[in-house]
């Protein structure tokens, strides 16, 4: 099982354990576009592209926020490629585990966590 996105409540952040690259063809981590979109409108993105895929009994939280220049910043490169619509891959993770760990600290460090009907989620609410 995937660990969990996030730390707990009283913690307020991300765990970089939930930023993990998967290999295919090349390390990568997926993940959505959601400048624009008003919280609810991200978790119904999250719910239909990803929560659709979840085991029985799990749903989604939240999501976390991370911006493209934070991605950057670190040397990575986001990768808009539209399938599904909004879908980008973060990619350019070297191959060493330990530089990856790295990476998945300082993103997770960037982040900012938004709990489904949380107060204060840094988006516009409908």
């Amino acid at each position: 099982m995937k660990p969990t996105l996030f730390e707990p409540k009283r913690e307020r952040r991300i765990r970089w354990v939930g930023i993990w690259p998967r290999f295919e063809h090349y390390w990568e981590v997926s993940t959505y576009r959601i400048g624009g979109l008003t919280e609810p409108e991200v978790m119904d993105l999250g719910d239909a592209e990803i929560g659709s895929k979840m085991s029985e009994g799990r749903r989604l939280y939240g999501f976390a926020r991370l911006l493209t220049e934070a991605v950057t910043k670190v040397g990575l490169r986001a990768e808009p490629d539209n399938a599904p619509p909004r879908h980008v891959g973060l990619v350019g993770w070297p191959d060493e585990r330990f530089r990856q760990l790295s990476l998945q600290q300082a993103l997770a460090a960037a982040a900012s966590r938004n709990i489904r009907g949380e107060k204060k989620s840094g988006l516009r609410r409908s």
